[in-house]
């Protein structure tokens, strides 16, 4: 079941990544496939944390109150809400434990930098790592209480 809804998740993520890039006018032809990985890596990741964070928690209250304050505070620290560069060196390097600065690191590298599949490897790594360890971690909580 919890990988199921993790399909579902990334999927869903997926399109939504993919909007924003329409709008945002990037030349998503020209960069397909660092692109589809990228997507697809962050998708997972963010499935597979969601996965694990509700697996941890006891009710739906809850997971979506601690959610909703999880997902701020990721959002600030990794630079979805306020550029990195105007962010003080500190807060730039604790933003590399977060997967928002995963994601948008390994996007400006294709959009902006004109950078290949290969050289993506550091947040592709990540992401797609921390995507495996929730599933897992997910699986095991739900595992030990029965729900």
């Amino acid at each position: 079941m919890a990988f199921g809804d993790s399909v579902g998740s990334s999927i869903v993520r997926g399109v939504v990544h993919q909007y924003h890039l329409c709008v945002q006018a990037v030349d998503l032809p020209g960069h397909w496939a660092p692109w589809a990985a990228v997507t697809l890596a962050a998708a997972s990741c963010s499935a597979g944390l969601a996965l694990l964070f509700v697996s941890a928690c006891g009710t739906r209250q809850q997971a979506q109150t601690l959610g909703h304050i999880a997902v701020l505070l990721l959002s600030a620290i990794g630079g979805s809400m306020v550029p990195r560069f105007l962010m003080p060196n500190e807060l730039q390097g604790a933003g590399w434990f977060t997967p928002n600065t995963w994601a948008l690191e390994a996007y400006e590298g294709i959009f902006r930098r004109g950078e290949n599949l290969l050289d993506l490897g550091k947040p592709l790594a990540l992401m797609a790592g921390t995507a495996a360890l929730g599933l897992l971690g997910a699986r095991v909580l739900i595992r030990r209480t029965g729900r």
